[in-house]
């Protein structure tokens, strides 16, 4: 089977491998769709906070069952979305339900065979079975719904609250609707390009604010914000953040890492007696993700401005890195 590997920052190469081998409890898919996520530009940069190792990269997929082994528990030509982590079922945090907080938690890509490849071995609780209604690509998108999911209920949005999002990169698109859907009042969300700002408006934002050539925190805007959600983790960003939110109100930061510590304005922050919070990954918010979608209630589908072949899964990710201002999300289709 064809599957792309990472040889080097910003070297990728599409290779023969043998199909997946199975281990107990695991099915194989054939992968329909997969999707680039920014996580996946860490390691094909060599930055990843996971490591950069030489398994084939990629978390964000939907197939079709093709092998299922005696005794697991799946059927073979079951459309599915794939949940791509697994935790060890022991631990206090996977007691409580937090699995992201498994200080053995393993992600596919960084650490199990990825999905930018024809096939894929999973384990059989790993598959989540695809609506009829829903399609490859929303399959593929369940994923990324679900990290905003996780970060909307970290927010705990409440019924026509006002939230700002700054960032309008796919995670950020996709908190807009989650936050709508959950009945947030009023969406301002920032960017950088024109089209981005356009694509944030048609998936729900009131408003918005190129951040090149306008200024985000005006008097209007001062503390007019019951929530924001800091997609960037940038100084500045954190600066609007803290500049936006109303006394008593709350801040949701969410971008990986990225080797750049934060400024943080702590005499605003103590005087408006904020909360913050970090969201990292997902638990259970991934099985109320795919519900949000196959309802309508949330619709990915816009963010998708680019699919390539796997063949020209290379090409696909230079364009990511050196096309940022169109490219929003990217599927590969094996």
């Amino acid at each position: 089977m064809k599957a792309v590997r990472f040889t080097g920052p910003m070297e990728a190469e599409v290779v023969e491998m043998p199909p997946p081998t199975l281990q107990p409890g695991e099915v194989r898919v054939k992968v329909a769709r997969a999707g680039i996520c920014g996580s996946d530009i860490h390691r094909y940069h060599g930055t990843h906070f996971f490591g950069t190792g030489p398994i084939v990269p990629g978390h964000e997929c939907a197939g079709t069952v093709v092998e299922v082994p005696p005794g697991v528990d799946a059927q073979v030509g079951q459309r599915v979305a794939i949940m791509p982590m697994t935790t060890c079922g022991e631990c206090p945090a996977c007691r409580q339900g937090r699995l992201n907080q498994c200080q053995d938690v393993k992600v596919m890509g960084p650490h199990r065979p990825g999905c930018y490849a024809e096939e894929v071995p999973v384990l059989a609780s790993m598959l989540r079975p695809l609506p009829d209604e829903m399609s490859f690509d929303e399959g593929a998108l369940v994923e990324p719904t679900a990290v905003a999911v996780h970060c909307v209920n970290r927010g705990q949005v409440e019924p026509g609250e006002r939230v700002a999002v700054l960032g309008a990169g796919s995670i950020g698109l996709l908190i807009q609707q989650v936050a709508n859907a959950k009945g947030a009042g009023y969406i301002f969300s920032t960017g950088r390009v024109d089209g981005k700002m356009a694509l944030a408006r048609q998936m729900g934002a009131d408003e918005t604010a190129n951040v090149t050539r306008e200024e985000v925190v005006t008097s209007e805007r001062t503390d007019a914000f019951d929530l924001v959600f800091d997609t960037v983790c940038s100084h500045s960003t954190s600066e609007q953040a803290i500049a936006l939110a109303r006394p008593g109100g709350r801040i949701v930061i969410l971008a990986a890492p990225h080797g750049e510590q934060i400024g943080l304005n702590y005499n605003d922050f103590y005087r408006k007696e904020l909360a913050m919070r970090a969201a990292r990954l997902y638990d259970a918010d991934f099985d109320e993700a795919m519900p949000l979608i196959a309802s309508g209630r949330v619709r990915p589908l816009p963010i998708v401005t680019h699919r390539y072949p796997l063949a020209d899964a290379p090409r696909a990710l230079r364009e990511v890195v050196e096309n940022r201002r169109d490219v929003v999300k990217v599927l590969l289709l094996p």
